[in-house]
This record gives C-alpha cells, sequence and structure tokens, in this order.
C-alpha cells in the first residue's frame, strides 16, 4: 500500500501540462534522475514519487475520463459495489520476458497476497539472437586483459559466461553489473574467481558509466587522467551507447562486441493478442518489449477506442520507451529490479477501474 505519509498528494482531476520553452519529456527524465515529482505532458502521463513499503517506486496517475464527483454520499454508495466487483472480477497479468524468464514474476504473482483470482497469461515478445560479434567474445577473452568487463542484463551474463568456459574460465577478472539480478546470472565468485565486483548505487547503465573507478589504485577517484583503462563491454546489437559514451567521456578506452539482439517474436496466435489487450497489467522488462507491443497491438487498441491496459515496466528505460511509443498509465518502480517490479504489479491490480486512463480527454 501506498504510505499515507507520502508528501505528494494525487490530485482528482489533472489535464496535460502545457509546454513551455524547454522539452516537457527532457525536463521529465531530469526531475525522474533527482526524484522529485515530474509530469510528462507526452502521452497523458503525470508520474509523482510514492513510498511503497521500504521501495521508493514512481507511479502515474491518469488524466480522468470523466470529472470526479464531488457528492461524498455517491461515492460511499459505490464502495461495496466496487469490491464486490472485485472479488468476482479475474485480474489478468501478462508476462512479455522472453520464454523462460518470466517464471519468478508467475511465482510472485500467484502468492495468496496478490489476491485470489489473479490468473497469469505468458505471452514472450521478445527472443535473442546470436550477434554479429558473439564468435569473437571467446578469442578476445582468450587474447586480450581488460581493466573491467562491464555486464548489464542476464542475457548478457548468459552470453559472456558461455564464452568464459570455452576461453578456459580465466581469473582475476574486474566484473561490471548493473544491478543484482545481473550479477545472479554470473557463476558465483567461488567459481569465476574475479577480482573486483563492481556494481553502480542505482541499477542504471548512466549511473554505472558515472561511478566505475576509473583508477584502481584508488577505488574512490572517478577521473585520472593518467590511467590507460580498457574496458570490454559485451552487449545487445540493440543496446543504446549511454555506457560506452559515459565511459569513453571519462577516459576509458571501450571494446564493446555486440554478441546477441532482441528480436521481436511475430507468430503470437491472434486470440492470444486479444486475450493480452483485454488484461488489467501488461509487464514489460526491456524497450524491446515494449516496441513489439505497440506493433503487434496498436491496431486491436484503436479498435477498443484506446482502452489501453495498465503496464508495469522493470524499470525507467523501459517506461520511457513506453513515453516514446506513447502508451498511458505507466508505472515503474524507482530502482530496477523483480522487487520493486512485483510491487508495482500488485499496485497496478489494486487501482480501481474508474482511476484508471481511458484513452479519452
Amino acid at each position: 500500500m501506498l504510505s499515507s505519509s507520502s508528501p505528494f498528494a494525487a490530485p482528482r482531476s489533472l489535464s496535460p501540462v502545457a509546454s513551455t520553452s524547454s522539452s516537457p519529456t527532457s525536463r521529465a527524465r531530469d526531475h525522474r534522475r533527482r526524484k522529485a515529482p515530474c509530469f510528462l505532458s507526452r502521452a497523458n502521463i503525470i508520474v509523482v514519487a510514492k513510498t511503497i513499503g521500504n521501495n521508493n517506486a514512481l507511479r502515474s496517475i491518469r488524466c480522468r475520463a470523466s470529472s470526479s464527483s464531488d457528492d461524498d454520499d455517491d461515492d460511499n454508495n459505490n464502495n461495496d459495489g466496487r469490491e464486490r466487483a472485485k472479488k468476482k472480477k479475474k485480474n489478468v497479468v501478462v508476462l512479455t520476458r522472453e520464454a523462460g524468464k518470466n517464471e519468478q514474476m508467475r511465482k510472485i504473482v500467484s502468492q495468496p497476497r496478490f489476491g485470489e483470482n489473479v490468473s497469469v497469461l505468458e505471452m514472450p515478445l521478445v527472443e535473442s539472437v546470436p550477434g554479429e560479434d558473439a564468435a569473437r567474445l571467446r578469442e578476445t577473452l582468450e587474447t586480450k586483459q581488460f581493466q573491467w568487463i562491464i555486464v548489464t542484463s542476464p542475457e548478457a551474463a548468459k552470453v559472456f559466461t558461455k564464452a568464459w568456459v570455452e576461453a578456459g574460465k580465466p581469473e582475476g577478472l574486474n566484473i561490471g553489473t548493473v544491478g543484482g539480478g545481473t550479477t545472479r546470472a554470473l557463476p558465483k565468485q567461488e567459481e569465476m574467481k574475479w577480482a573486483r565486483l563492481f556494481t553502480p548505487t542505482k541499477a542504471l547503465g548512466e549511473v554505472l558509466a558515472e561511478e566505475l573507478p576509473l583508477n584502481l589504485d584508488d577505488g574512490d577517484s572517478k577521473d585520472s587522467k593518467n590511467s590507460n583503462s580498457e574496458v570490454l563491454y559485451p552487449c545487445s546489437k540493440k543496446a543504446a551507447k549511454t555506457i560506452q559514451n559515459g565511459l569513453s567521456s571519462r577516459g576509458f578506452t571501450v571494446t564493446r562486441l555486440n554478441t546477441y539482439s532482441t528480436e521481436q517474436v511475430t507468430d503470437i496466435p491472434k486470440d492470444v493478442l486479444e486475450k493480452a489487450v483485454e488484461a488489467n497489467v501488461v509487464t514489460f522488462g526491456s524497450p524491446s518489449a515494449v516496441k513489439a507491443w505497440k506493433s503487434l497491438t496498436l491496431d486491436m487498441l484503436e479498435e477498443r477506442g484506446g482502452k489501453h491496459p495498465t503496464y508495469a515496466c522493470i524499470g525507467q528505460t523501459s517506461a520511457n520507451a513506453c513515453e516514446d511509443c506513447e502508451l498511458p498509465d505507466v508505472w515503474h518502480p524507482e530502482n530496477p529490479g523483480m522487487e520493486g517490479w512485483a510491487e508495482v504489479v500488485k499496485l497496478c491490480l489494486e487501482q480501481d477501474e474508474s482511476e484508471k486512463w481511458r484513452g479519452i480527454l
């Protein structure tokens, strides 16, 4: 539940924020990094910081399709009916990660605290395929030493681990990961025998690029012009250049290898897609999944009058992709990860039907 002590109260009725001389989108992203309330005029998403247990999260507040009633008696009379409807209605959560990677969320959503009437529809929207540099990774590990090897997703960890084993399991590597989920996808320290393991204070690529120690003789030094620091960055072909550009600007020499690519699944049956667009919550674990969803469901959503499910993203990067695709009613935890993501799904399910954005202004 949302903390009653939160300093940001949700207004009863909101309208899009008017654009000023600066871009609303850029302003919103800056505010989110500063953990202040932020406003996205595009896609009619208004984000307000809320506290969820011990986790900070960003909750999106929709524009109402109609004006709110000022009659408290009418609101009270409707409460019982809404509660009965909630208990009877089946709530559907759509899981869209790659096949084989949805089981953890499925187990969490099946817990009693999510409600008795929750069902899961697994509909993978993306799949991983080898990238053009996949074969070079093993050779690179065998022939060259790097100050850091950067791994930024469970899939990148899987691809890296395979090449690391084929290269003879070299020891003493310095590994930088973007967060706990990626770290857990790597072999344990007892097996890998890495020299150092670095994770940033926030699980975002831009934060990793800002905080990765440049001079390992002085871990507190982030910028040392005298260091000749080489970084190996095996990643998705579709990964943004945020990390490599951020590291390069600080003096690192980055070798990027596109070892895999995340591609859209195209053979989803129509009846499955129809069930998905009628679901309560659709989860996104990557920007690629967001783009695939829009590509596959745009016509169906238009036929429904623009009525969307609520979208629950694993983190800010996927939420930004929703913004770019002009999807409404988007939620995401401030700190990417399974625990916060699951809590966001729970909040989306608890949302009253009358509060959801209906695609009508």
